[in-house]
C-alpha cells in the first residue's frame, strides 16, 4: 500500500471531487484515511476519518473510523483523545476481533492516564471475552499486572507479571517487568527477595531501564538507612543524572536529586534541577509533582532569606522565578517578598504583589490591606490609601491604621486631624519604639503645625532618647526637626547644637553645605560673628557654586558691618 500510496490516493480523491455527495464517499474517505495513516500523515488521516464519522453512527464504517482514530491517538500518546475514540467505537457495531482490539486499547490508555481500577476492569473484560486473545497480545497480561500493581493488589499483580514473563521469554521489556516484580516484593516487606531480583537485573540487563529503576530503588533503600545523610544514595542519583535516560526515568532521578538538595538547604541547586524539567514542554502532564516541589523549595528559601533580612535575595528570587508566582493561588511567603521590595524603596513592586495577593486570596486579609494602603501612600496615591483604611476594622490593625491616617493628614497639612489619629496610635507616656519612625516625625511636625512647640519639643526629646544614634537616616531628620522646634521657642544655643549634631549624620556635600549655611545664620543672629565666619569659610571650599557664592556674599556683608578702626 505504501509503495502505491500516491496512486491510490489520487484515485480516491478524484472520485470524491467528481461526486462528494455520493453514497460511496464515506468509503473513499475511510480508505484515504487508512492510506494516509500508513504513510505517516496522521493529520490528514484524522481529517478523512472525521469525514466518515460525520456521515452518522448508522453508517457501517462509523465504528471502524473511531477505532482507527483511537489507534492513531494512542500512537501519538494522546491518551485522553484515544480513550474517547475507543469508547465511541465500542458503543457501535464492531466485529468480534475489532471489539477485542478496542477493549484492549481502551484498557491500555486508561492505565496510561492513571485510572488503574477501570483499566483492570476493561482489560479483564477483554481477557474474559476471549481467553485466547492474550496469545495474540501477550502484553494484555502485563498491563493487567500493572493495573493490579497500581491498585496495590500485589498477589494478582505477581500472578499476571510472572505469567507474562513465561509467555514472552524474548520480550524486550523483561527488565522493566522484573523491576516491577522486585518492587512488589519491597511493598510486601520482603527486602531480601527484592534485593536478589535487583541484583539479577543489574547483572543481566546492565544499563537497561529496568537496571536504572533497580538502582533508584536501591538508592531509596539506602536513603532510609542513612536517615537523609549524604552517602551512597546521593552518589547513585548523581551518577544516574549524567546518563542518557528515558524522559520518565530522567524526571524520577531529577526529582530525587532536587528533593535531596531541598531537604539539605541547597535551594539554588534544587531549583536548577526543577527548572530544567519544567522547561520541557513536551510532557507537561508530568510536571505536577515538580510544581509542588518548586513551591516547597521557594517557601523554604524565602523563609530563610527573610529570617536573615536579605531583602536583595528575596527580590532576586522573585524576579528569577517569576513564573512560579503567577499561579491561581498565592505562594506562601509572597508577602515577605513584597516587604523586601518596600524595604529597598520599590513601593510599586510591593503594592503590585499585595494587589495580587488580595485578589487571589480566599480569605479577607486586613494585614495585607494595611500594607497595600501604606505602600499606596508612599507612592503618592493618598485617595487609595484612605479608602483602604476605611475598610480595615480588625483591632490588631487599629494602631498602625491610625499611624497611617495621621501621616496622610500631616502630608495634607490637616494637622488637627493628624494629631487626633496619632494620639490613638501613640499613647501618652507610651513606648514610641513601637511606632514607625516616620509616623513619630509626622506627629511632631503636626504638633508644630498647630504651634504646640513645647509639646513637640518634649516628644522629640523622648524620640531622641530611644533612637539608634548610628542610624544616620533617622537621626538627621530628627535633629533637623528638633532644631526647628528649638528655634521657634527662641532656644538659639540648643538649636545650633542640634544642627552641629546633624552635621555628623549628613552624608552628601549638599546636606553639609546647607547645614553649615543654616548654622552661620543662627550664629549671626546670636551675635557670634566669628563662629558664623568659620562656617562660611568652610563653604568657600565647596564644589557647589551656589553655596560658595552665598558664602562669599555673606562674608562680605559681615566684613562691611564691622566698625572701621580709626
Amino acid at each position: 500500500m505504501v509503495r502505491h500510496a500516491a496512486q491510490i490516493l489520487n484515485l480516491y480523491l478524484d472520485a470524491l471531487k467528481a461526486d462528494p455527495r455520493s453514497l460511496r464517499a464515506p468509503g473513499a474517505f475511510y480508505r484515504s484515511g487508512i492510506v494516509y495513516e500508513a504513510i505517516g500523515n496522521t493529520k490528514k488521516a484524522e481529517k478523512y476519518l472525521q469525514q466518515v464519522i460525520s456521515a452518522g453512527h448508522d453508517h457501517p464504517l462509523y465504528s471502524k473510523a473511531w477505532l482507527k482514530l483511537g489507534e492513531i491517538y494512542h500512537r501519538n500518546e494522546s491518551y485522553v483523545e484515544a480513550i474517547e475514540a475507543f469508547r465511541f467505537a465500542l458503543r457501535s457495531k464492531l466485529e468480534k476481533q475489532e471489539r477485542l482490539e478496542a477493549t484492549y486499547y481502551l484498557g491500555r490508555n486508561l492505565n496510561a492516564v492513571g485510572a488503574p481500577k477501570e483499566a483492570a476492569e476493561i482489560l479483564q473484560q477483554c481477557f474474559n471475552e476471549d481467553p485466547s486473545y492474550y496469545l495474540r497480545r501477550p502484553d494484555l497480561i502485563k498491563f493487567l499486572g500493572e493495573s493490579y500493581f497500581s491498585l496495590k493488589q500485589y498477589d494478582k499483580s505477581l500472578e499476571f507479571l510472572f505469567r507474562y514473563l513465561n509467555l514472552a521469554p524474548g520480550a524486550p521489556d523483561r527488565d522493566l517487568v522484573l523491576a516491577k516484580i522486585a518492587e512488589i516484593f519491597l511493598n510486601l516487606g520482603d527486602q531480601k527477595l527484592a534485593g536478589k531480583m535487583y541484583s539479577h537485573i543489574q547483572r543481566h540487563y546492565r544499563d537497561s531501564e529496568g537496571d536504572i529503576i533497580s538502582r533508584i530503588r536501591n538508592a531509596e533503600m539506602l536513603e532510609r538507612r542513612e536517615h537523609g545523610n549524604q552517602g551512597p544514595a546521593l552518589g547513585i542519583y548523581r551518577e544516574l543524572s549524567k546518563k542518557e535516560l528515558s524522559p520518565a526515568l530522567r524526571r524520577l532521578v531529577y526529582f530525587k536529586l532536587a528533593s535531596w538538595e531541598w531537604k539539605h538547604g541547597d535551594y539554588p541547586k534544587s531549583m536548577a534541577l526543577i527548572e530544567e524539567i519544567l522547561a520541557d514542554k513536551k510532557d507537561v502532564t508530568s510536571h505536577e509533582e515538580f510544581l509542588a516541589l518548586r513551591e516547597k523549595v521557594l517557601q523554604a528559601w524565602i523563609t530563610r532569606a527573610a529570617e536573615s533580612q536579605d531583602n536583595l535575595l528575596l527580590v532576586q528570587i522573585h524576579e528569577q522565578y517569576s513564573a512560579a508566582f503567577r499561579g491561581n493561588q498565592p505562594l506562601e511567603g509572597e508577602d515577605l517578598i513584597a516587604d523586601a521590595y518596600a524595604a529597598l524603596g520599590l513601593h510599586t513592586n510591593a503594592a503590585e504583589i499585595y494587589e495580587r495577593l488580595l485578589l487571589k486570596s480566599r480569605k479577607r486579609n486586613e494585614e495585607w490591606m494595611l500594607k497595600l494602603a501604606l505602600y499606596s501612600f508612599l507612592m503618592g496615591d493618598t485617595d487609595k490609601a484612605m479608602k483602604l483604611c476605611e475598610q480595615i476594622q480588625a483591632p490588631a490593625c487599629e494602631g498602625r491604621k491610625s499611624e497611617l491616617l495621621g501621616r496622610i493628614c500631616a502630608q495634607q497639612k490637616k494637622y488637627g486631624e493628624a494629631v487626633k489619629h496619632f494620639s490613638r496610635a501613640i499613647q501618652k507616656d507610651g513606648d514610641v519604639g513601637l511606632v514607625a519612625f516616620e509616623a513619630l516625625l509626622a506627629y511632631a511636625e503636626s504638633l508644630m503645625g498647630m504651634s504646640r512647640y513645647d509639646e513637640a519639643l518634649r516628644f522629640l526629646t523622648k524620640c531622641q532618647e530611644v533612637a539608634d544614634r548610628s542610624d544616620h537616616s533617622k537621626m538627621l531628620p530628627l535633629l533637623l526637626l528638633l532644631s526647628r522646634c528649638q528655634q521657634e521657642l527662641k532656644q538659639g544655643d540648643l538649636a545650633a547644637a542640634s544642627l552641629e549634631a546633624a552635621l555628623e549624620h549628613a552624608s552628601s556635600e549638599e546636606q553639609k553645605s546647607r547645614l553649615n549655611y543654616e548654622l552661620s545664620r543662627l550664629y549671626l543672629g546670636a551675635g557670634e560673628t566669628d563662629k558664623a565666619s568659620q562656617k562660611l569659610s568652610q563653604l568657600l571650599a565647596s564644589t557647589q557654586s551656589f553655596w560658595k557664592t552665598a558664602a562669599q556674599q555673606q562674608l562680605e556683608a559681615i566684613k562691611m558691618a564691622k566698625p572701621k578702626t580709626p
